[in-house]
């Protein structure tokens, strides 16, 4: 390489075209290429031969108070030309790196970045949870139990950002909060049909005891509309009595795109008057799900569910003793049941758990 105040100039005219941004490849005959690094320093090319083969007489002088510094594609392009290949060959693999260099940018953006964006916020009082739940009349519960109703076994990446591409169990809950004299359905999974074909697994016995607990709750809540929530709702064989206990919200009712396949009669909810939450959500989520799903698939506010992650994290760190049940973590459901905080299977009556 010259160095500082020399200048570099070949007799015969350049044929390299292997770069499609510097201009360093494109040098013509009787043409100076100028291309400047900082605010100090520029690069100052007169080129009459082919750079990258060294075709031709090569005469260096010191006329110009400039030095050569060809920028790092160039070093590339003059890396594959020392090969000796032809140009249509170099061609080729400098656009295969090119791509390789946007498969990896994309692959990284859609699949494993999950910083929390800016703005992600959401304030969740426990003390304000605890107080609405203390100001509830009548009984405290007494059980909650929960049914596996079917599995997924998608790629960990669709589950979780950057998490792999290996499958990954995603079982599908139904939960039944217990009073003496009543009982709460949380989430009501999704039949075989409605699992397309996707299903690892379904329990069918599972699916028949929820739907009959469905028949005698006093209360129906779904924490979001996706399918695999609300599925069991839609397609309950008396739906018109289950719905009399079912607190549907204004945005899921709102959202019927959102339920897909999933989907409730034509009419089914003519005259229901759907609840409005004051202030909390439902949160089934533990980490956030890859920009991918979220926003080309599910087409769900990631900063909002940041912000939902985050309060949960801080609660977690506050108050350890709080049990925070996902969504569709077996693991976790698991360590629940063994540590007898929650039940196996729906019971067939409340005064079965007293027992």
């Amino acid at each position: 390489m010259p160095t500082p105040g020399w200048r570099v100039e070949c007799t015969r005219r350049s044929r390299n075209w292997t770069s499609f941004s510097s201009p360093w490849a494109r040098a013509w005959d009787g043409h100076e290429v100028v291309a400047t690094f900082d605010d100090k320093t520029e690069a100052v090319v007169r080129a009459r031969g082919n750079l990258c083969h060294g075709e031709g007489h090569l005469r260096i002088d010191q006329s110009q108070d400039r030095y050569v510094r060809p920028p790092v594609f160039f070093a590339w392009s003059r890396a594959l030309s020392s090969l000796h290949m032809k140009p249509w060959v170099r061609n080729i693999l400098l656009s295969l790196c090119a791509l390789l260099v946007m498969a990896g940018a994309a692959y990284y953006w859609f699949i494993v970045e999950s910083h929390v964006p800016g703005g992600a916020e959401f304030a969740l009082d426990i003390g304000e949870v605890r107080r609405l739940a203390g100001a509830a009349p009548g009984d405290k519960p007494i059980a909650i139990e929960v049914e596996a109703v079917a599995l997924f076994k998608p790629p960990a990446a669709f589950v979780v950002a950057g998490d792999g591409w290996k499958p990954t169990d995603l079982p599908v809950y139904s939960y039944r909060v217990v009073y003496p004299q009543s009982s709460v359905i949380i989430d009501t999974a999704l039949n075989e049909e409605l699992g397309s074909g996707n299903l690892a697994s379904f329990d069918a016995a599972a699916f028949a005891r929820m739907q009959a607990a469905m028949a005698q709750a006093s209360l129906i809540l779904l924490t979001h509309e996706h399918a695999d929530h609300i599925g069991g709702l839609t397609t309950h064989p008396n739906l018109a009595a289950v719905l009399a206990a079912t607190r549907l919200t204004r945005e899921q009712i709102a959202n019927p795109t959102a339920m897909l396949p999933a989907r409730f009669p034509d009419h089914a909810l003519d005259g229901y008057v759907p609840l409005d939450y004051r202030k909390y959500d439902a949160v089934a989520v533990q980490r956030e799900r890859p920009r991918f799903v979220t926003q080309f698939t599910i087409k769900e506010d990631r900063a909002a569910v940041f912000g939902q992650l985050g309060a949960l994290h801080r609660l977690h760190e506050a108050e350890p003793r709080i049990q925070i049940v996902p969504g569709h973590d077996g693991v976790a459901v698991e360590r629940l049941i063994d540590a007898r905080l929650m039940r196996p299977r729906f019971g067939s009556t409340a005064s079965d758990q007293r027992n």
